[in-house]
């Protein structure tokens, strides 16, 4: 039986390669001539690629199996895809896979493919289109001109009996996560805060229903302000987002 040492390393690599590929042991030795007189040694090549996945010379390569449905280009081709909006379903994701690159794969195998890239399903933070990213710029500059004890932040927030509702349960598999629960319009109410560096100022409002312009007005004429003092010192410049209720005439010329 000649030793398998008569094969160069470079034929045991085409071997691999070929193996790798999806070729059959006939098909490999008729597609290089001097492997007709070493047909025993390239099955024994085949089978010790086959058990350990290292064919000669300690080369590690992969071991044999089905070829992935994806490959590095359609795994690119998805964070490109992802990159332009990153909300995509996974039926989406195969759906254009499918149509733009003919390939279609299961949604679980897509799933598997992003996590080995390291990607990751989360709550999407949510940024308004009509931002002005010149805008903000000028904002940070302007504010990184005030001291921290100077900043006072005000913004408004709601809540109901059902805010403290849960929005995920546990249940067997294939079964609902049923609560029985009286379901009913429940109070609206607002929380109008404002906070420093130091923490939250005794100012806060509380009221049933939603804060139009005037209750704000009243609000930072009689709540606030008495709590803030003159410019530069601490407390004295009240920073607020662009909330309707804060685009109020009596808010924009009055000088308190």
């Amino acid at each position: 039986m000649p030793n398998k040492r008569v094969l160069s390393e470079i034929m045991v690599h085409n071997i691999q390669r070929d193996l790798i590929c999806g070729s059959e042991p006939h098909t490999i030795i008729g597609r290089y001539p001097e492997l007709w007189m070493h047909r025993r040694t390239v099955y024994n090549i085949i089978a010790k690629f086959r058990k350990t996945g290292i064919a000669y010379h300690g080369v590690e390569v992969a071991k044999m199996g089905r070829l992935p449905k994806l490959t590095e280009e359609h795994i690119d081709a998805l964070e490109e895809y992802i990159a332009a909006r990153c909300d995509w379903y996974l039926d989406e994701l195969r759906d254009f896979l499918g149509y733009e690159h003919d390939v279609w794969a299961s949604e679980s195998t897509i799933s598997r493919a992003l996590k080995r890239r390291e990607f990751s399903r989360k709550v999407v933070i949510r940024i308004a289109a009509q931002r002005d990213q010149e805008l903000c710029l000028m904002y940070y500059a302007r504010v990184s001109m005030y001291y921290t004890d100077m900043l006072v932040f005000v913004d408004e927030s709601a809540a109901n009996e059902r805010t403290t509702d849960r929005k995920y349960g546990w249940s067997p598999r294939g079964v609902p996560a049923w609560v029985t629960k009286e379901l009913r319009k429940s109070l609206r109410w607002s929380i109008l805060p404002a906070y420093t560096v130091d923490g939250y100022l005794d100012s806060t409002l509380i009221i049933r229903g939603s804060v139009n312009s005037d209750e704000y007005a009243r609000w930072l004429e009689f709540h606030l302000l008495p709590q803030c003092g003159r410019y530069p010192g601490p407390r004295s410049v009240i920073i607020m987002d662009n909330c309707s209720t804060h685009r109020n005439e009596v808010i924009a010329l009055s000088t308190f």
